[in-house]
């Protein structure tokens, strides 16, 4: 994982920086694949599917990649707490209302 901004390395692993915030009493995490931000080429679903499998209790915002609403269905459908959107707004590709509805409806 990337931290600072994504500026630097994490010396721990993801699952082991949720585990330690979990202990913590922190639940609701913010998650952007940096790899996939801004790319418009889906999001990384194996990772968020990993995540949510990792702790069911935890709610994680997915971030990064969303290019449909088909992506949206699926996250919402792996228990995500919610969907960050960017570039599919600005470029049109769906509208919030329709986002927000695919959510929900999922």
């Amino acid at each position: 994982p990337a931290t600072h901004g994504w500026l630097n390395d994490a010396k721990s692993d993801l699952f082991e920086l949720l585990d330690f915030y979990v202990e913590q009493g922190v639940s609701d995490f913010l998650c952007t694949d940096i790899s996939k931000d801004g790319t418009m080429t889906g999001p990384s679903f194996a990772l968020y599917e990993d995540i949510t499998k990792h702790n069911t209790a935890i709610k994680v915002q997915a971030s990064g990649g969303v290019s449909s609403l088909d992506d949206i269905a699926w996250l919402a459908k792996q228990q995500v707490g919610g969907v960050i959107l960017g570039k599919s707004l600005l470029e049109g590709v769906f509208s919030v209302e329709e986002a927000l509805a695919c959510y929900q409806n999922a």
